[in-house]
């Protein structure tokens, strides 16, 4: 290892005394760091000092405990730049005098290297080093190892078993992982008696998962009495520590008002904005809808559009749904159409169907007319045929055929062929868009051909339209094509061929000023 800056120092100071005679005064009253100095200085927040001393102790004295100290203050990055490689190489000092917290940290940094140079066996290893002589610390880790089989063999009455003795040396994140353990009967019989004892002993610790899950507890009564005041006593004990859904909920509690108290603006203002200010999509979207309604706090529609937009872009399918009707409507930002469709779609692939059913009513009552075409319309107002009163959505689409609209001749044709008595019908529009060059028609009419699903069986035909819906990039029709094939005869193959050959002669010969193209209703 490179000689440290201290040593190089020391030897310049030597040199140059040689040349300049005695020290100086001030030279000789300086005296050498102290540990008991450098806990001062930590104590102080003087990390560079602290720093500083560890680095003379560690190369000095030879000491696990410098070794130990120094290595962290390295791995920290207190006082000056981090430097993993160095902290580890003083843990690995520190561990070969069997110092266990050098041990319990130096597996935790191994755990946390890139994955090509993570050892969890080695750390295991430590962790177990140092468990076995009682540090509490490895023990959780260790009980963590066992449960998740990093490192280890998954062993759950192991992990149990560590996470016990870890514990009962008062380390409250093993508490509320036994907790969890006792709760759900993992490694050891379901006791929700000592499930609630060892979370509020975590609790009481200061744990602030432990914290935010008991005050979710005594909110619904979940294994204790319920009590509102209980809740928001363990809710803001998390909060304060930091736990950003005890933020939101906290937040959100007071914002709906608490015991039957008035609602807080401020104290939701407070906790809304920390849980929202740390990226939790929840917080965000309930703290735009405040300033939204304006109810308890002023309203302010650009600060509601600005948080429904951040927890929209972390995939929260109600606060893009807002999002949309703000932008429908025309609040907080400048009304456009367009853009709402495409966040009310965006809203449906984040999981709310209700995006689409809100585009299919807004096509349906004419609000998109003057952004879109009408083949554009008909795949939003196809579904509101399969709804009970769709009586509009029929009349509309039919209009759209009288048009000759293809999609719309495809759309309601397909819906026909779920009709009593409106399957000859249906197939009539479906071929009239596949002729017009409709390819999903194509391939609906293909494939209906090639099973005789609703029509009579005709290879010939059957291929000939897969083969013209392939020919438009259709996938599906492709594979069905494919395996249809080997059920026909060549000539039937010949034949079906010459007919798609037929079908795109025709349709190249086709004059292009066909009605469709004058009134723009073509796709």
């Amino acid at each position: 290892m490179t000689a440290p800056l201290s040593k190089l120092c020391s030897f310049v100071l030597i040199a140059g005394l040689s040349l300049s005679g005695l020290p100086s005064q001030a030279q000789e009253d300086a005296a050498p760091p102290t540990m008991a100095a450098v806990e001062q200085a930590w104590q102080r927040g003087d990390f560079a000092e602290a720093r500083k001393g560890l680095e003379h102790l560690a190369n000095t004295l030879d000491t696990p405990l410098a070794q130990y100290r120094y290595g962290r203050i390295l791995l920290e990055g207190r006082g000056g730049p981090q430097n993993v490689a160095e902290g580890v190489e003083w843990l690995e000092k520190a561990v070969a005098q069997n110092h266990p917290e050098a041990a319990t940290l130096l597996a935790r940094a191994l755990l946390s290297q890139p994955k090509e140079t993570r050892d969890p066996k080695r750390a295991a290893s430590l962790f177990l080093n140092a468990a076995a002589r009682g540090n509490a610390e490895a023990q959780y880790y260790l009980g963590l190892l066992y449960r998740r089989g990093q490192g280890v063999e998954a062993d759950a009455v192991a992990s149990f078993n560590w996470l016990l003795a870890s514990s009962e040396g008062f380390n409250k994140d093993a508490q509320y992982e036994l907790s969890r353990a006792y709760a759900q009967g993992v490694g050891t019989a379901q006791n929700n008696k000592e499930a609630l004892r060892w979370m509020e002993e975590a609790a009481a610790n200061g744990q602030r998962d432990a914290q935010y899950s008991l005050a979710l507890s005594y909110e619904v009564g979940a294994g204790v009495n319920q009590s509102d005041s209980q809740a928001v006593q363990w809710f803001t004990k998390a909060a304060e520590a930091g736990h950003i859904l005890a933020q939101r909920s906290l937040g959100t509690a007071y914002l709906q008002g608490i015991n039957g108290k008035a609602p807080d603006a401020e104290k939701a203002l407070r906790w809304l904005t920390a849980a929202a200010d740390a990226g939790e999509p929840g917080a965000m979207n309930n703290l735009a809808l405040a300033y939204f309604q304006g109810t308890v706090i002023p309203n302010d529609d650009a600060l509601a559009l600005h948080y429904f937009e951040e927890a929209s872009y972390r995939r929260l399918a109600r606060a893009t749904m807002a999002l949309a009707g703000m932008t429908e409507a025309g609040r907080g930002t400048e009304a456009n159409i367009k853009k709402a469709v495409e966040l009310y779609e965006l809203a449906a692939t984040q999981g709310d169907p209700a995006g689409l059913k809100r585009v299919s009513q807004l096509a349906l009552a004419g609000r998109m007319d003057d952004a879109y075409a009408p083949h554009d319309l008909v795949k939003w107002i196809a579904p509101l045929l399969q709804e009970p009163d769709n009586e509009t959505a029929v009349n509309w689409m039919q209009a759209q055929v009288d048009a000759r609209v293809r999609s719309a001749q495809a759309a309601l044709g397909s819906w026909y062929l779920t009709q009593e008595g409106k399957t000859d019908d249906g197939f009539a529009l479906i071929e009239s868009a596949a002729i017009a060059g409709h390819v999903a028609a194509q391939h609906q009419l293909g494939a209906a051909l090639a099973t005789g699903d609703g029509i009579e069986l005709d290879y010939v035909n059957a291929y000939a339209w897969l083969n013209v819906a392939a020919a438009g990039g259709h996938e599906e029709s492709i594979e069905t094509r494919d395996l249809i094939v080997d059920l026909m005869t060549p000539d039937q193959v010949s034949e079906a061929q010459k007919i798609a050959r037929a079908f795109f002669e025709e349709a190249a010969n086709r004059a292009p000023n066909t009605e469709q193209t004058v009134t723009g209703v073509s796709e």
